[in-house]
């Protein structure tokens, strides 16, 4: 016997993340990013960003050695949904480094606890560190 399993994983957040150009363009705060790198790259933060493919690049610091996208705020929430819900409501910290590895989030552990204290699943499955009283002593 199969039963069916809903993960309730958005399938089109792979299609977009194909379009990752076309979203960062649409984010203010990106696209200004990117014009400052490409028209005066000298100035921007002692190396930390960079515009490969069209799409802009970031690092911790000047010796970190990846280039990473910078996800733009509108896919951030669907990208963490989409890691949390397929690794099978992963733990925060497993989420944070799978999305880390490939991207870069401003305040990445931040929005994916908020997320997962927000799913039903984790909630209800969740198992309490409060102590249990034995009032029988």
């Amino acid at each position: 016997m199969v039963a069916t399993i809903k993960l309730n994983i958005d399938p089109q957040v792979k299609k977009k993340l194909k379009e990752l150009a076309l979203f960062l363009d649409k984010d203010p705060y990106i696209k200004t990013l990117k014009d400052h790198v490409i028209n005066q790259p000298a100035e921007v933060q002692d190396g930390r960003y960079a515009v490969l493919d069209g799409v802009i690049h970031c690092k911790n610091h000047k010796g970190y050695l990846f280039w990473r996208p910078k996800l733009p705020s509108s896919l951030e929430n669907k990208v963490i949904k989409f890691v949390h819900f397929s690794w099978g409501h992963a733990a925060s910290e497993k989420c944070v480094g799978e999305i880390a590895h490939t991207f870069y989030v401003k305040n990445l552990g931040r929005k994916v606890r908020k997320i997962s204290s927000c799913c039903d699943v984790c909630q209800r499955n969740v198992k309490s560190n409060l102590k249990k009283c034995d009032n029988s002593q």
